[in-house]
């Protein structure tokens, strides 16, 4: 009789190891399926990017200055490459050696198999004297172009500025690192303020910053010190409580107290 329960004890118990064994045979089964599935998946992904992506049609937005053929010459894209394996910033970084005006590039990806590129071109935004003629600046204070005879609408002639031997494409050295950013700080307060038609922006002494608008009134800011309330204060005296061709001096460079005076010749 203790042998029969002994016996009956035992094949419960194999019984329990075969059904665990059997049950991690299962998992382990399961999981094979699993990651073969997800190889499965991602073989197909990497297949149909390769296959079904290919550039059939290439297309150019933004530029005016360069053509859309020699964009997309200098970009080295051809018809045929996938879509997917576009280097887009070493691409982007040989547009923007390449070409003056082409600040940034963005690649948007139009499936089956178009690639638009899309340029944001340098704003012209300064002028500075040299030689006789004059160096057209970005706000980033890229050459853009060079031997300009006359500055162009809507551009400040930029006073303090050393662009002698500039290159097409550099980026200028603005004096000392402070001058560059505060050319780069007028430029934005600005346009923050929507004060435009500066004629002359004389940033030779940094802490006396001098402006002309529209050739007609001088304005004395100062330092740099309350840029963004001097300019503030600028835009709201000469848009609605000055005459735009009356000659005068305004004198910025204490904000809470503009002083204005007629403008001597």
């Amino acid at each position: 009789m203790k042998n029969e329960n002994y016996d009956e004890k035992q094949r419960i118990a194999y019984e329990k190891v075969a059904l665990k064994q059997e049950r991690r045979r299962k998992k382990r089964r399961k999981k094979a399926v699993m990651v073969l599935s997800v190889v499965l998946i991602l073989s197909a992904v990497v297949a149909s990017m390769t296959v079904f992506f290919n550039i059939e049609n290439i297309e150019v937005t933004g530029a005016t200055v360069n053509t859309a053929e020699e964009i997309i010459l200098k970009s080295e894209i051809q018809v045929g490459d996938n879509l997917f394996r576009i280097q887009t910033e070493e691409v982007k970084a040989k547009m923007k050696l390449s070409f003056a005006y082409v600040e940034d590039v963005k690649f948007k990806r139009k499936f089956p198999n178009t690639l638009e590129l899309q340029i944001t071109e340098a704003k012209e935004t300064g002028a500075v004297g040299s030689n006789g003629s004059y160096t057209i600046l970005s706000e980033e204070n890229r050459v853009l172009k060079t031997g300009v005879q006359e500055i162009p609408a809507n551009i400040s002639l930029i006073k303090g500025v050393d662009v002698a031997e500039s290159m097409i494409g550099s980026y200028i050295l603005v004096g000392d690192e402070r001058q560059s950013e505060l050319l780069k700080k007028l430029y934005d307060t600005l346009a923050l303020h929507e004060l435009g038609n500066i004629t002359v922006l004389d940033i030779e002494n940094t802490e006396n910053i001098n402006l002309e608008i529209g050739h007609k009134q001088q304005v004395i800011l100062g330092d740099s010190n309350d840029l963004d309330y001097k300019i503030d204060m600028l835009s709201e005296i000469t848009k609605n409580h000055l005459n735009p061709n009356e000659e005068i001096v305004i004198d910025c460079r204490d904000p809470k107290r503009v002083v204005t005076s007629p403008k001597k010749n």
